[in-house]
């Protein structure tokens, strides 16, 4: 062998090393293959070495450089399984929506509720809940106080703590032997007899909530006197000019009372959804109009506003519409007045008992009134409206306009 071919064939295996190194970092392949291609024209028309060049061009294949793509490339080119993502105590556990869809099956007839009360049935198929959380995170649901559905456009709901004892939730793949709609994949949340706001689709992450610790009302504030002291604007909704303030100025008055990290909102139909406070302070308050009082936020989903709220509670406080209270509860007409008695509200908001209560008027005047008649105070709107607090059984008849809030005495 000439000392041309020698110098040339150990020249070419030092090259070929360093570029197999190289090319085991896919970023490099496509890169040094052009050069390499290079690089043995230049040595077959130096020394004809065909036999040399055909192994560096195998080399080149096993290393996977065709087209600068290598099997593992191809491989990983392909669209990755999508995951569910479930935290639990701070945790992130990711579940591969294959994994889920090999779990136990659930097939059966599912009725769900619009907002309308209109109810319907579904064919649905999927896995439940409880053998997922038992699979992979030893969680039972009676570990669970609340659940949290997040869909992938931002959509999120929780799931009160009455529903997940009463009900199976089950976590949907197939609607009327069908794939979920393109929209709705990779889950759905199913819980049957319950309403639609609660199937969440397109489930991305569940979170599983050990504790929300629901502390005792000890006091009332009245929407409709506080909207009067905030700074309110005009709201344009579905082609409506309504009145709205914004949701942080409504907590503002008590924030010092306060430190809790969400907030729950129950309609007068009887649907509660808890929201971040974080959230609910980025949002507005309506005041006025179809549906008030509403929480709305034009930066999420209309199906995470809320309508019709008979209260919200915030920590000790309960705030409360008496607009919606007038609604829910039956009307009483006494001396010319007509509206419903505070009992009523003392009962659904959990007002804590106590000997005396405080009762204050937007203008700073209050009253004490006994446990015993307190529950008697008529409350109702009057053609200013204002909201009122009558107590006809009262030595003096106790008359409070613009009345604001209701503590117990400490």
């Amino acid at each position: 062998m000439s000392a041309a071919l020698i110098w040339t064939t150990k020249h070419f295996q030092k090259k070929m090393l360093f570029y197999l190194v190289l090319l085991s970092f896919p970023c490099a392949r496509k890169g040094f293959f052009i050069y390499m291609r290079e690089e043995i024209i230049k040595m077959i028309k130096r020394s004809g070495l065909i036999a040399i060049t055909a192994l560096l061009m195998t080399a080149l294949l096993l290393a996977g450089c065709a087209d600068g793509i290598g099997k593992d490339d191809i491989e990983s080119a392909g669209p990755p399984d999508e995951v569910l993502t479930i935290i639990w105590q701070g945790k992130e556990t990711e579940i591969a929506i294959s994994e889920i869809m090999g779990l136990d099956i659930v097939e059966m007839e599912a009725v769900t509720i619009d907002s309308e009360n209109n109810d319907s049935t579904r064919m649905v198929k999927g896995i439940l809940l409880k053998d997922l959380l038992e699979q992979y995170l030893t969680v039972e649901l009676s570990d669970i106080y609340s659940i949290r559905f997040t869909a992938g456009d931002g959509y999120a709901m929780e799931v009160p703590p009455e529903v997940i004892k009463e009900r199976d939730i089950i976590l949907a793949y197939e609607m009327y032997g069908e794939p979920l709609e393109e929209k709705k994949k990779p889950l759905r949340a199913v819980i049957p007899d319950e309403r639609t706001m609660y199937w969440v689709g397109n489930l991305v992450k569940i979170d599983l909530i050990e504790d929300r610790e629901i502390k005792e009302i000890t006091g009332m504030v009245f929407i409709d006197s506080l909207v009067k002291v905030l700074e309110t604007q005009d709201y344009d909704y579905h082609g409506s000019t309504d009145i709205a303030v914004l949701a942080a100025d409504l907590l503002m008055e008590f924030r010092e009372k306060q430190e809790q990290d969400f907030i729950t909102m129950l309609s007068s139909d009887g649907i509660e959804k808890k929201e971040e406070k974080e959230i609910f302070k980025n949002g507005y308050f309506k005041i006025t109009g179809d549906g008030a009082p509403a929480f709305i936020d034009p930066e999420l989903l209309s199906g995470m506003w809320v309508k019709n709220i008979f209260t919200l509670f915030y920590g000790q406080t309960a705030y409360v519409s008496a607009l919606q209270s007038i609604e829910m509860f039956e009307n009483i007409k006494s001396d010319g007045k007509s509206g419903v008695y505070l009992n009523n509200i003392i009962e659904k908001t959990g007002l804590i008992q106590s000997d005396n209560y405080i009762l204050r008027a937007l203008d700073g005047y209050t009253i004490e009134i006994s446990s015993e008649n307190i529950g008697k105070g008529l409350i109702y709107i009057d053609e200013e409206q204002q909201l009122n607090v009558y107590f006809k059984d009262l030595e003096d008849s106790y008359l409070i306009k613009d009345l604001l809030s209701i503590e117990n005495k400490k």
